[in-house]
């Protein structure tokens, strides 16, 4: 059975909670996988049971209170780890109306990696 066409076109991302911006799209050889316009996250989908699995996923994450308690959660991690920036797009206000997508965030420099015994 091929749960692909099940996939929603469009979801609330699985890493950063954006509501409506993973989308789903299809590798050269037809397998499907998502990417986040927003985080720019991808998601490869090898198998029917990952595929199942994202199915649950899209419809778990479609409550609109379980979205605003992750994204606190996380929003309340970021800011005791001393994130500079948070969440670029806020959540839609009760109307069920997906937030716009704003253009790509410009990328930041990583920090170097903290290598054994050079601390």
């Amino acid at each position: 059975m091929n749960f692909a066409a099940e996939l929603p076109a469009r979801m609330t991302c699985l890493l950063c909670f954006s509501p409506q911006s993973m989308e789903r799209r299809y590798d050269k050889r037809g397998k499907p996988y998502t990417v986040c316009g927003l985080c720019h996250g991808r998601v490869f989908l090898a198998n029917d049971t990952q595929i199942f699995g994202m199915i649950f996923w899209a419809k778990a994450l479609a409550d609109e209170n379980l979205v605003r308690a992750a994204r606190a959660d996380l929003e309340k991690a970021l800011q005791m780890r001393g994130a500079k920036d948070t969440f670029a797009v806020p959540l839609p206000v009760a109307n069920h109306s997906p937030a716009p997508i704003p253009a790509p965030l410009q990328a930041q420099p990583m920090p170097a990696p903290i290598l054994e015994g050079q601390a």
